[in-house]
């Protein structure tokens, strides 16, 4: 086998990095274990816990809300109380960061969202259909 035989069969084998799931977090919010965000004067999540903070927020609206809703405007409030529910679970935040979480939330979303309509297309395109 040459070199690029073998460099080729090694890209093939390898899997790509998979979406975030953070199972520290979710270990540690079933062990009851919660982490405290600090922030800065500006008011915003900052620190280890804060990056943390986000990443579960992302993770929270990619796996709770469909994507078959069109817009978050029309995302019902049960799925908007249920992220903030698992956030106040696995970190200690200010009962006033309800309304940054949600609006970080549906950042993430639209952004999985548009993530999964651009693999599509490229999908369509790429194929030829």
């Amino acid at each position: 086998m040459t070199d690029s035989e073998e460099d080729e069969q090694d890209f093939v084998t390898r899997k790509p990095r998979g979406a975030t799931q953070l199972q520290d977090l979710v270990q540690g919010r079933s062990d009851g274990d919660r982490l405290e965000v600090g922030y800065n004067s500006k008011g915003q999540p900052c620190g280890l816990a804060g990056a943390k903070l986000a990443s579960f927020i992302g993770v929270m609206a990619r796996t709770t809300v469909p994507i078959t809703i069109p817009t978050w405007k029309e995302v019902e409030s049960s799925y908007k109380k249920k992220i903030w529910d698992m956030v106040q679970k696995a970190f200690i935040v200010h009962s006033n960061s309800r309304e940054n979480v949600l609006k970080s939330a549906a950042k993430t979303w639209r952004a999985f969202k548009s993530s999964l309509t651009f693999q599509r297309k490229s999908y369509i395109h790429s194929t030829g259909n």
